[in-house]
């Protein structure tokens, strides 16, 4: 349970100490990068640096790459990539960005 009553959710049926250690870090990666994402965009609080995010991101792309059976649905790696090839984390969008979009349509 996240401070302010909000839950992430868990795609893992099994518990933990079900799981062999792969899964497990998979898993506590998974949650981790999740709750971090979960901070910067919704709290507008991150607790870690963006080097210290894509480090760990970068450690779960190479595990779910050697193990693809173990990929969770709710991994961060399933999120869009900018084209650039970096990370782009996503967020909702603001009701106003919503509101002006509508106000001034792309041509």
């Amino acid at each position: 349970m996240i401070s302010d009553g909000l839950t992430l959710p868990q795609a893992s049926l099994k518990p933990l100490s079900a799981m062999n250690p792969t899964a497990q870090h998979i898993r506590h990666l998974t949650d981790l990068l999740n709750r971090y994402a979960y901070e910067y965009y919704t709290l507008d609080a991150p607790s870690v640096p963006d080097a210290e995010y894509d480090k760990l991101f970068r450690e779960l792309e190479a595990l779910e790459r050697n193990h693809p059976e173990l990929k969770l649905p709710d991994s961060p790696t399933q999120r869009r990539r900018r084209a650039s090839g970096g990370i782009c984390r996503s967020a909702p969008r603001s009701a106003d960005a919503v509101a002006d979009q509508r106000l001034f349509p792309a041509r």
